[in-house]
């Protein structure tokens, strides 16, 4: 889990140079990363941090639940072993699409860090279309990279994250019509 500390605030940084990129405001993409990720980098990894622990302990528990795919077990078809399956890695799904709407947010807004949190929860449902729309984009993003080499995910991440936030427009657009206060004169 170490190793994906540094996962937050690089998608952070990509969501915001995705989304000025998407914005036409771009002033070079690696540019615009770089300033993010320097800016956004404490709140990225202290947003990310609770995600990613969380995220290790299904993925944990999806390993040692009694079933699993070991040499000589049983093929695995108790039906509350496969309801636990299934209930965890949908359960993972949110966990990831929250994470992502967390990322979303936290590119785009300042909000304090308790107010991201309650935010990136309150848009899976406020947001449904969006929700599903990113969760389906992990979904099959993981789905895909299972099979081949997993180095590809340094080909694909950039579009996945492209798509993230083409998607995630609405939710962007909702946020700050409802949550933030125009600057004024």
């Amino acid at each position: 889990l170490l190793g994906f500390v540094l996962l937050g605030p690089s998608v952070v940084a990509s969501c915001y140079a995705c989304n000025r990129l998407l914005a036409g405001e771009d002033s070079g993409v690696f540019h615009d990363f770089l300033k993010s990720y320097r800016s956004n980098f404490g709140q990225a990894v202290v947003v990310w941090l609770p995600y990613m622990l969380l995220l290790g302990v299904i993925g944990f528990n999806l390993s040692v639940l009694p079933g699993s795919a070991s040499p000589g077990s049983g093929d695995g078809t108790d039906p509350v072993q496969l309801a636990a399956r299934v209930g965890l890695v949908g359960l993972a799904l949110m966990v990831c699409t929250a994470a992502m709407n967390a990322m979303l947010l936290l590119s785009r807004f300042t909000f304090r860090t308790r107010d991201i949190y309650r935010l990136s929860v309150y848009t899976l449902g406020a947001q449904r279309r969006v929700s599903l729309g990113n969760a389906g984009i992990l979904f099959v993003t993981a789905f895909g990279l299972v099979m081949p080499p997993a180095w590809l995910i340094l080909f694909v991440a950039g579009l996945v994250v492209y798509l993230a936030c083409l998607n995630s427009r609405p939710l962007l657009a909702s946020v700050g019509a409802k949550f933030t206060v125009a600057a004024g004169p």
